[in-house]
């Protein structure tokens, strides 16, 4: 396969409406997909919280989503930034939406994580971390933002994944608290 054209439909102050089109096999074709304005970087934090009875919790956020009509689970999140790095990002994301300072274990950047390739360009890095002060807060977030930081236990996990009917939840959420609630502990 091969590019051989990509123009731009429509622009807003975020994203890019593009169309691609290509050869293959003899054919051509056409593929329609979104970029961010800015670049395609993103980060997700996969962040824990070691309780005085020795259990642990992971921070999940339930947040609006406006394409759903509705809310769903997910990790803290957001772009990086054009003079960030991934763990800068991280950081300066969990404060912002949970009230909580990350200290960071881990990131995981390779291989580089797609969101949706049949949709976007938009790639993601993984930071797992300990919150290590500050208070479950929602006070920061940007004006757009409808997010609820939660606290949720290994018990709780299992039941939001295999008991809870219903339940809406990013595929990056599912993939880091499906492991937490098979293991009870994060993966560091």
């Amino acid at each position: 396969m091969r590019v051989t054209k990509v123009t731009t439909l429509a622009e807003t102050p975020y994203l890019r409406l593009n169309l691609s089109r290509f050869r293959n096999k003899g054919k051509e074709g056409a593929w329609s997909w979104v970029s961010r304005q800015g670049g395609a970087r993103a980060v997700a934090i996969a962040g824990y919280v070691f309780m005085d009875d020795d259990s642990t919790q992971m921070v999940l956020l339930r947040e609006y989503r406006v394409p759903l009509k509705g809310y769903c689970y997910a990790l803290p999140a957001g772009l990086i930034g054009p003079r960030e790095g991934p763990v800068s990002a991280a950081k300066r994301e969990f404060k912002e939406e949970t009230g909580l300072s990350l200290s960071v274990i881990e990131e995981e950047s390779r291989p580089l994580l797609l969101t949706s390739p049949g949709l976007t360009d938009e790639s993601c890095h993984i930071v797992y971390g300990v919150a290590k002060e500050g208070k479950l807060s929602d006070r920061m977030q940007e004006s757009s933002e409808d997010a609820r930081p939660l606290l949720v236990s290994q018990e709780r996990a299992f039941d939001m994944l295999w008991n809870d009917r219903g339940v809406k939840m990013d595929i990056k959420a599912y993939f880091v608290l499906r492991n937490f609630a098979l293991t009870g502990g994060p993966p560091f």
